[in-house]
């Protein structure tokens, strides 16, 4: 069996991105979510499911160091 992208880790449903991998999609109803690790931090953008080729509708960004307890 290949390795899975997200491992759990509390609960039924809380994960945590593999170490070995860089980005994941999850779909929520008509939504697909593309969560992407940077070096410095994490994307994630949103887009119509079965239309992922055409632009995000939505997007985030954050850096490491913004999530960082010094904050």
């Amino acid at each position: 069996m290949p390795a899975q992208a997200l491992k759990q880790t509390e609960g039924d449903t809380d994960y945590e991105l593999n170490d070995n991998y860089n980005s994941c999609w999850v779909t929520v109803g008509n939504i697909s979510v593309y969560v992407r690790r940077t070096t410095d931090g994490v994307s994630v953008e949103l887009l119509p499911h079965y239309k992922e080729d055409k632009p995000p509708i939505a997007s985030a960004y954050a850096t490491f160091a913004d999530a960082s307890e010094d904050n």
